[in-house]
């Protein structure tokens, strides 16, 4: 099967390409490297190819398509860097997607999976299903979701998934990294008991490889743990197995008026589809993920949400 994959140098895309790598796909990863990590190259083999574009460039990504001629597309390339550059969130999540739309009825992609945010969801407490209100309220959340509603019309078998917060090897954006860095060099931390729903990346992947299985799964899904934890807890637990003894100032922080305290995702509708459910224990996952840390360093640690 012939797979394009958008953004696959980011977090998410270096996973799956990991899990490719011992896999019999042919492969084109497209990726402008704004974000993304310049060692994707690593993965490149007879049925792995990396391309530098950026899915705005109708033009380049014509060739791309007219050339290697995509079965199914992996949708995760995505602008949220700069949450106050909210040109390049438009331009990258609505242009991106949509020259990917044309170009996939143009050369008859058979499926389009597309990656979208909890933060498409009103923030309120409590667990959310596929039907929760949408109300996305930052530039990247808003393009996203109005991505995922251009695709949804388009007339494509498409899959959707509302991604919980992702972490494990190569991630570099929410508290987890950030924490890690800051453990790790003795400075101050802030904490919050604000609840999220973590996944490790390990079951993402398994989640992928259960989807390219089933051809006829078409729709909206979200995917998540379920198993809300504190950011204070996260706090504990990586301090406790980086270095206990590191001196370090924590400040616990009162949540903002616009940050809802315990927030987390129902994916019972994808578990019961595809008869999967998360089998990772964060507790065991974050010590992996520290000691990959270790290892590979975090590099560049980043937030899609504006800082207050």
């Amino acid at each position: 099967m012939k797979i394009l994959i958008t953004g696959g140098a980011g977090s998410l895309g270096m996973n799956l390409l990991n899990y490719f790598s011992k896999k019999n796909f042919n492969i084109l990863i497209l990726d402008n490297l704004t974000t993304g990590n310049k060692n994707v190259t690593q993965f490149e083999s007879n049925n792995i190819t990396f391309k530098k574009i950026d899915i705005t460039n109708y033009k380049k990504l014509l060739k791309e398509f007219d050339f290697f001629r995509p079965q199914e597309i992996i949708h995760l390339a995505a602008s949220y860097d700069d949450p106050d550059n909210w040109q390049r969130d438009i331009k990258t999540n609505i242009e991106g997607i949509n020259n990917l739309i044309d170009l996939s009825k143009l050369y008859n992609v058979r499926r389009v999976i597309n990656i979208q945010t909890i933060l498409c969801y009103k923030q309120e407490f409590g667990q959310i299903d596929e039907n929760g209100e949408i109300k996305p309220i930052s530039s990247y959340s808003i393009s996203k979701t109005a991505a995922e509603s251009y695709l949804n019309l388009s007339g494509l078998h498409f899959i959707s998934f509302r991604l919980s917060s992702v972490f494990g090897p190569w991630s570099f954006s929410g508290p987890i990294p950030i924490f890690y860095k800051k453990i790790s060099n003795g400075e101050n931390c802030l904490v919050t008991d604000t609840y999220r729903d973590y996944i490790y990346v390990d079951d993402f992947i398994n989640l992928f490889d259960k989807t390219l299985k089933n051809k006829k799964l078409n729709g909206i899904f979200n995917v998540s743990n379920g198993e809300p934890i504190s950011i204070k807890e996260i706090f504990n637990h990586m301090i406790e197995t980086i270095n206990p003894k590191q001196k370090v100032t924590v400040k616990e922080i009162k949540n903002s008026n616009d940050d809802v305290k315990k927030i987390f995702l129902d994916s019972s509708k994808i578990r019961k589809a595809l008869n999967w459910k998360p089998q990772s224990k964060f507790i065991d996952s974050l010590k992996k993920t520290i000691l990959w840390y270790d290892k590979n360093g975090v590099g560049k640690s980043f937030t899609h949400l504006k800082k207050k």
